[in-house]
């Protein structure tokens, strides 16, 4: 391409990202701009996202980042939703002013409830603007927004009924460049020591930690061959240490783990919840899954993300409506003897992957950005648009 912008190589592009709340949007962005920065170190880089957000934390340590104040609408009880809705214009504002700063030639938006706001701000000052949608069912604010976009960047084909066919291009989620090294990488993981990563999710989950902690007894006897690296959240750090170091496991536990290549480089097995960038990193790494979906997820869509991947054999769903902590252990034992039903998900997991996702995105918004706003009918939807 020439540097990043063709005609528009003698400046640098500069490029907003719009949402966070959660790694499972802010990572997808993280690994787009990466790759900005990659194909061209003098772009420009500004995050937009929630004061106070786990966004601010990630983001800055690598990116500019501009605050608004917002608070999420959904999940908090009438009394709290009608505070963040009186802050609306107060959000609506700071976008209008960060925008004008910093002056984009493209906004992506990534969702989340920082994500709204400068998304209609973006498009009412005519700036050039695209979602990226990871989820299989897609949140009703980008359903919204999809018509007013440029494009709409999508993980899965399935996805597309929601959104204008004209407007939808399917590339996979974005994943992290150092998380793709892994699929090059030799296999270091201990033939004797089975590992398995728990994680739900950047903040955590609560009912998990209590389950994986009522498993210990029932696993009692794999203590020899079984290592744990548990993500925890901040809140259920201490007392879930506690309880492993009370019973004698080999384990290390986190609230937040910022080398996620480590963890699974070594695990074997990941036990998780559904979001969507965590199944795209299990596709990118080609890591086996037990997978528990978040039963309050917006329209099930953690439900229907694990699915989709399990029903490519890359993974095995258990709903936590009926997951005991007897079930859990059952379930990891099973898999400690099964090496072999773990290799063929590992292989189905890898088959499904996107690794390109991140590249083939920001080929296309460079494109838009040139004007060549329209994407031909074989980049669009042809061999490129396969199944994520």
């Amino acid at each position: 391409m020439g540097g990043i912008l063709g005609r528009r190589s003698a400046m640098a592009i500069r490029v907003a990202f719009a949402g966070g709340g959660t790694g499972g949007h802010i990572f997808p962005a993280l690994a787009l701009a990466e790759e900005f920065m990659r194909k061209d170190p003098q772009t420009q880089i500004l995050f937009f996202g929630a004061e106070g957000g786990l966004e601010a934390r990630l983001v800055k340590e690598g990116f500019s980042f501009c605050a608004i104040r917002v608070s999420p609408l959904r999940g908090r009880g009438l009394v709290k939703a009608l505070k963040s809705a009186s802050i609306l214009p107060v959000a609506a504002r700071d976008s209008f002013v960060g925008l004008r700063r910093f002056s984009p030639h493209l906004i992506i938006g990534v969702g989340g409830y920082a994500s709204g706001p400068l998304l209609v701000a973006g498009i009412l000052m005519g700036i050039p603007t695209v979602l990226q949608e990871q989820n299989l069912l897609p949140g009703l604010t980008n359903r919204i927004l999809g018509r007013f976009v440029k494009r709409i960047f999508l993980s899965f084909e399935d996805t597309a009924r929601y959104f204008p066919r004209s407007h939808i291009s399917v590339r996979g989620n974005p994943v992290r460049r150092a998380l793709l090294r892994l699929r090059d990488m030799p296999d270091a993981r201990h033939r004797d020591v089975f590992t398995v990563f728990l994680l739900g999710g950047s903040q955590g989950a609560h009912r998990l930690n209590e389950i994986m902690v009522r498993a210990l007894d029932s696993l009692e006897k794999t203590k020899g061959k079984l290592q744990i690296i548990h993500q925890t959240g901040e809140a259920d750090v201490g007392w879930v240490k506690a309880e492993y170091e009370r019973k004698g496991f080999s384990v290390r536990v986190f609230p937040f783990i910022t080398d996620m290549v480590q963890a699974y480089s070594e695990c074997h097995l990941v036990i998780s919840r559904a979001g969507a960038t965590t199944i795209a990193e299990l596709m990118a790494v080609g890591r086996a899954s037990l997978l528990i979906p978040y039963p309050y997820a917006a329209g099930g869509h953690q439900e229907a993300n694990a699915r989709w991947l399990a029903a490519r054999g890359a993974a095995e769903v258990l709903m936590e409506s009926s997951l005991t902590g007897a079930l859990l252990a059952e379930k990891i034992i099973g898999y400690m003897r099964e090496r072999k039903r773990l290799s063929t998900m590992e292989e189905h997991a890898r088959a499904v992957g996107r690794p390109d996702a991140a590249e083939k995105i920001v080929e296309e918004c460079c494109r838009l950005v040139n004007g060549r706003t329209s994407v031909s009918q074989s980049s669009a939807r042809g061999a490129d648009n396969r199944h994520v």
